[in-house]
């Protein structure tokens, strides 16, 4: 079963991780290619913004629900670690999710995309994503720390 949890959480945190790669990269060729549509790239931006928020909770919950199942079959410092670095970027998530990511739609409906208030918004998006991005980042290294035991059944052993 332990085995089992850590290829789920490893697949998962895949995703979430690739995911938030993805994003960077999508919206930045996004404005990019549009440089002289920026309303169109925002347009865009929105739609794939609201699309990854609702994924990446959806995998955020599941990483989260998995490694605290794991940790309760098997403690241990580095799955604790994991734990709370995926707790760190679960909270950082749903912020951006909750409340910045309406307020910035909210401004961006209205035509206010060159305000003060915009700007800062989108600034401290682009912060918690990158702390997201890290926290999901080091949740990745502490995974790969984790070793599972091989268990080699007696009848193995016997032709060793």
């Amino acid at each position: 079963m332990s085995r089992l949890l850590q290829t789920a959480v490893t697949l998962i945190w895949g995703a979430w991780f690739g995911g938030l790669i993805a994003l960077f990269l999508a919206v930045q060729s996004l404005f990019k290619t549009f440089a002289a549509e920026r309303e169109t790239a925002g347009v865009a931006a929105s739609a794939i913004f609201h699309q990854f928020n609702a994924v990446r909770m959806a995998l955020a919950v599941a990483a989260l629900l998995l490694t605290f199942w794991w940790s309760t079959i098997e403690r241990s410092r580095l799955k604790m670690t994991l734990l709370g670095l995926l707790g760190l970027a679960i909270v950082t998530a749903t912020y951006v999710t909750a409340m910045l990511t309406p307020a910035i739609e909210k401004l961006r409906l209205a035509g206010q995309t060159h305000t003060p208030d915009f700007r800062r918004l989108h600034g401290l998006s682009m912060g918690a994503y990158l702390l997201e991005t890290l926290f999901v980042l080091a949740a990745g290294v502490a995974l790969a720390q984790i070793r599972q035991p091989v268990k080699i059944s007696s009848r193995s052993q016997k032709s060793l």
